[in-house]
């Protein structure tokens, strides 16, 4: 009884590790995000999505499948759809960019001016940025960093933090703007 109370503790804790092995999701910034905005987006069609660099040794094509995958729906308020492929039909100037592996210099801030030439492969944690952008402006962001044992961009950790940073970048409620406290929590 004692060895299965040791191996059902030994299993839990290497669950929870295993959940932390992509990082944490730092404090996201918010500006003056109105989250009735979702029903805007959500309106004209899939987000574009702009994933630039790469942390597996995959396909970028791989990579871009699973980010848009796990950010599908994991919004607060009408859930989104998000696409690499931008759709001439789309007028809406949001879009989202997912930067991994960022230079120093690149942040936040910037990350909705970046471009693939910005990308520098290090060892160790992965700085992985997302941002929620109108046009070249910041709207949104949030920062995580990825543990050098994530598997791949299919591992369920990864995939987890992308989606709490789709969360973090289109919130339920804005503290920033008076009498926007709740607009999603009934």
């Amino acid at each position: 009884m004692a060895n299965l109370a040791r191996v059902s503790l030994g299993m839990a804790l290497a669950g929870t590790l295993a959940a932390c092995a992509a990082g944490p999701v730092d404090t996201p910034y918010v500006s003056t995000w109105d989250p009735y905005t979702v029903n805007y987006i959500a309106a004209k069609g899939p987000v574009h999505t702009k994933v630039i660099g790469n942390p597996f040794e995959g396909s970028q094509e791989a990579l871009e499948r699973s980010v848009t995958s796990a950010m599908t729906g994991a919004n607060a308020g009408q859930p989104l759809r998000f696409s690499t492929q931008e759709d001439p039909k789309n007028v809406s100037p949001y879009r989202v960019v997912v930067l991994f592996g960022a230079e120093a210099g690149v942040g936040p801030a910037r990350v909705c001016q970046a471009d693939a030439g910005q990308i520098k492969q290090a060892d160790g944690p992965v700085r992985v940025i997302a941002a929620l952008c109108a046009g070249n402006m910041r709207e949104n962001s949030v920062t995580a960093r990825l543990a050098p044992t994530t598997a791949g961009p299919d591992d369920p950790a990864f995939r987890s933090v992308l989606r709490q940073m789709t969360r973090a970048i289109f919130p339920s409620k804005n503290d920033n703007i008076l009498g926007n406290s709740s607009a999603f929590d009934l």
